[in-house]
Order: structure tokens, then sequence, then C-alpha cells
């Protein structure tokens, strides 16, 4: 059983001991000017800055198990660190101070909407790829709507596979009328079409939509947009959110005296103990479940032991996901043997997959990896997050997801394991 974002102060004093934890725009600590420099665009304020930092703790463990093993052709590995404050208007301007800070990749961001600004107008055009932990959306998996051009890659599962999760329980559970409440941008919109797409082709069965626009503060009230949801008695609501304005929609559930009974299922990005605590009503909440991307097995035990030791928190949602897109970007430089942008592009997806030595999380597994690849024999990188083989578009090929419930007013996971 594992809680979730919590332990905050804890957690950054832990941080503080890894080592090579660069601001933007700062040297490399130690006298290390050679350092090789990576990028994080992630959320440390506004709407979805509950995900900063598992993120950038994930990042910041996987460099200090690099760092240990010599780093890459001798030279020790940074964070540049940009807060992206949940904004998706500030991505390019965020994701070119990575770039002219020297970044050869950049993880992140965690919202679709910032991700895709940060790779379509900076990264792409700087020939860098982006590696998210925790963007979502389907429409990276479409070049029609997001032309990436190769330089997105995610470690994350597409939600083309989240949505008929979520879709599955709501039918097995004889759900007949879903309402469903999404924020206006490629994630909740992407997660959004292929829930309603798989409900409705369930024969008998229907869904009532709602839309919010995105805005990196929350505002102080959404009862205009649920409203018409919770008036047609839906039996039960599916909100895909961030967590500042899903503890206010849920606020405004609760004030509205409508529909008092439906149940609601949730998205990954309301799994924090922050949504439930800004809620103020644990009772209400009591019982609610969601999914979220499984994280299991042997593998991801060696993270999770090497992040307990270090944060003194067990690992939240994402900080997995962030561990293995460094060490990627660590092992496709030591595979071409270049601590370049280009080399992270071409090398990404054959230390990702394929059949050479398997490499596991944790620093004598990165040991061994980079000496594989440093005497020209190929790896294959287990993640800790799971399987990490890439497909044309950057999505790792398969997901497998848990369900999660809130009781007695925290977040903990259910033994209860989905396949799409």
């Amino acid at each position: 059983m594992r809680h979730f974002l919590r332990a905050a102060v804890a957690a950054w004093s832990a941080l503080s001991l890894a080592g090579c934890f660069l601001f933007p725009g700062a040297g490399a600590t130690g006298g290390q000017s050679d350092a090789i420099h990576v990028g994080i665009l992630t959320s440390r304020s506004g709407s979805n800055a509950a995900s900063g930092e598992p993120q950038i703790n994930g990042a910041q463990l996987a460099l200090s198990h690099l760092n240990a093993a010599g780093g890459v052709a001798g030279r020790p590995l940074a964070l540049d660190i940009v807060d992206d404050q949940s904004d998706p208007a500030r991505a390019p301007a965020a994701a070119r101070q990575l770039l002219d800070a020297g970044a050869v990749a950049i993880i992140g961001a965690m919202a679709s909407s910032i991700t895709k600004e940060a790779v379509l107008q900076a990264a792409k055009p700087a020939g860098c790829v982006v590696i998210s932990p925790g963007s979502t959306s389907p429409d990276f998996s479409d070049p029609a709507k997001i032309d990436h051009g190769g330089y997105f890659f995610r470690t994350i599962p597409s939600d083309a596979l989240q949505g008929k999760v979520l879709a599955d329980r709501a039918i097995a559970r004889g759900y007949r009328k879903l309402g469903i409440i999404h924020v206006d941008n490629p994630y909740g919109n992407g997660l959004a079409a292929v829930l309603k797409r798989t409900f409705e082709a369930s024969a008998g069965r229907t869904t009532i939509s709602a839309r919010y626009a995105e805005e990196a503060t929350p505002r102080t009230s959404y009862d205009a947009e649920i409203r018409p949801v919770l008036l047609e008695n839906p039996d039960a609501i599916v909100l895909v959110a961030y967590t500042g304005e899903g503890s206010q929609i849920l606020k405004d559930w609760i004030s509205s005296n409508l529909s008092p009974t439906v149940p609601w299922l949730f998205s990954e990005s309301l799994q924090s103990d922050a949504f439930v605590a800004n809620v103020a009503n644990a009772a209400r909440l009591e019982g609610f479940t969601g999914t979220s991307p499984y994280s299991g097995g042997p593998d991801y035990d060696r993270f999770a032991q090497a992040y307990s030791e270090t944060y003194k928190t067990a690992p939240p949602l994402y900080s997995a996901n962030s561990y293995d897109a460094a060490i990627l970007v660590a092992l496709a430089m030591g595979r071409a043997g270049a601590a370049t942008r280009q080399a992270v592009r071409d090398n990404l997806r054959a230390v990702a997959g394929g059949s050479g030595t398997p490499i596991r999380p944790g620093p004598d597994g990165i040991r061994s990896g980079l000496a594989e690849l440093k005497a020209g024999r190929a790896v294959s990188y287990q993640g800790a997050s799971g399987p990490l083989d890439f497909d044309d578009r950057g999505d790792v090929k398969s997901g497998t997801y848990r369900i999660w419930a809130i009781k007695g007013g925290r977040i903990e996971e259910t033994a209860e394991i989905l396949k799409p």
C-alpha cells in the first residue's frame, strides 16, 4: 500500500543530498563545468503543481545513480529545472531557457498541453528530444494532430489505453448513463474521446459531457460547467482534471446538492492526497476510485527501495517514469559515445527495447549498462515504470493499470490490476 505526494519537506531536503542539483542558468556544482545538462520542464506552481516534485525527484535519483557510475564518457550529468507554471502559453519560453542552458534532452512536461507547445515551438526546431513521464494525450500518437517529427517520447502509456480501462470499469459496474467532465486541452479531450467512444459502443449506454477551459490558476467555481451534467442524474461521473481545479469541482458538486449520491471515477492526474485534502470533505469522497498506470515487480521494487531511502517516503505516481526517462537519455548517449541532442534522438529506441543485455534500475544495473555500452555491446533497459519498448511515434507499446481508492481521507492503491 502506497500513499501519494506527501512529505514534501522531507523529500526536498533529501533532494539536496543527491548531488548535481542545478537551477536554470547556474553553473555545475562542485566546479563540474564539464557537466552534461539535462533539462526538466515541470509544474512547480499553478493548477498542476502537485506533479512537479515526483518528476524532479525521480530524475534526480537517476542522475545520482548515473554519476555514481562515472557519468557518461567520464562526464557528470546535471539537471536544469524550469517551472512551466502549469501554463501552456509559458511552455515555449520555458523550454528555450533549458535549450539555451545547453540541455541535450528535456524531461517533461507533465501536462500534455504544455508538452505539445514545448515540442512544437521550441524543442523540435532546436533538434532536441522531449521525453515526458506524464503527458498521456492520444494526440501525440497521431501526426495529423501533433507533428512532433520524432522529437517526442514518453515513458507512460497513452490514454488510448486508460480511456478504455475507465470505460470497461464503468460498464462492469453496470452504469448506463455516464457523465464526463474534463479539462479542455489535449489531455482531457483525448482521454474523454476514448472513454466516450468505448462506453457508447456498448449497447444501451450514453454519456453526458462537459468541458472547462484550461487555466494556470484554478477558478473559484466551475458550477456553470458541471451543473448540466449533474442535472441529468448520471449513474456515475468521470472527472479528468488536474489537482487544483479537480478539488474545486468536487467542492462545487457538494455545495450544489445535485446528484448527491453519484459515484465519481478519476483519471490518474488526481491521484494525489492534495486533491483530497483541498476538497476538505473526506467523508463525501470515501470509496471513490480512479485509475493510474501500474508499476510493479522486481524492477520497480529496486527503484522504490532507492527512492524511499533517499526521500524518506514511498515513490509517488510519475516518479518511476521520470527516473526511467533520465536513465534512457544517458544510455542513449552512452551508446552513441557522444553527449549531443542528435545522439539522444537516434539511440533512445535501441537502448529501450530489443534483445540486448537486460539492464535493471538501480546503481549496480546502471553501472553495468554503461560498461556494456562502452564495450560496444547492446543493452535493453528494463524500466522501473514497466516495459519501455517504443513504437515509431515514441509511445510505449503496452500498459497496465491499477485501481486506487480514497479511504480515510488518503489515497491508497488497491490490489485490482487491469489491462486494456
